[in-house]
């Protein structure tokens, strides 16, 4: 497929959604509370710019925040999990199960009991759908790599 044609087809097609989209606002008559029309959403973002970068930045720092903390706590468990056979077959179990908990139910429930004006529930649910991955995806990777290089391994620290 040519470049031109990649860029081309969803173009168009974004362009007559957002046709269709203004067009059944309009013959619908429904005012910007209810369903705001493409063409009101420009003014809308530049009259509150500062308020999407305020609140973008804070969603930013948490969500880094929270795949850093998964990050760290992922490669500990890994190292773990990858070295002593016992910590893995104890705790690969227990990653798979909580990683069968659906994040849309854990949301819900971590902001009930953290609710109030901190930043722990937004970290906290961005390290939760980080955390299993990782440690599962390096959990494997360290449990299937040859003993010498788990000497090596060992060797550096």
């Amino acid at each position: 497929m040519r470049p031109a044609r990649k860029l081309a087809i969803p173009a168009v097609a974004i362009v007559l959604f957002c046709l269709f989209w203004e067009w059944l606002v309009w013959v619908n008559g429904w005012p910007n509370y209810k369903m705001a029309s493409p063409s009101d959403l420009g003014p809308a973002f530049y009259k509150f710019r500062w308020l999407f970068l305020q609140y973008g930045w804070e969603t930013l720092w948490r969500t880094v925040a929270g795949l850093l903390l998964a990050v760290v706590f992922g490669i500990a468990i890994c190292v773990v999990m990858g070295f002593l056979r016992t910590a893995r077959e104890g705790l690969y179990p227990l990653l798979g199960g909580f990683n069968a908990i659906t994040k849309a139910t854990v949301v819900h429930v971590i902001a009930l009991m953290l609710v109030g004006p901190n930043d722990m529930n937004t970290v906290l649910i961005a390290f939760l759908i980080s955390f299993l991955p990782i440690a599962r995806s390096l959990s494997i990777g360290l449990a299937t790599l040859e003993p010498g290089y788990h000497h090596i391994l060992r060797f550096f620290g």
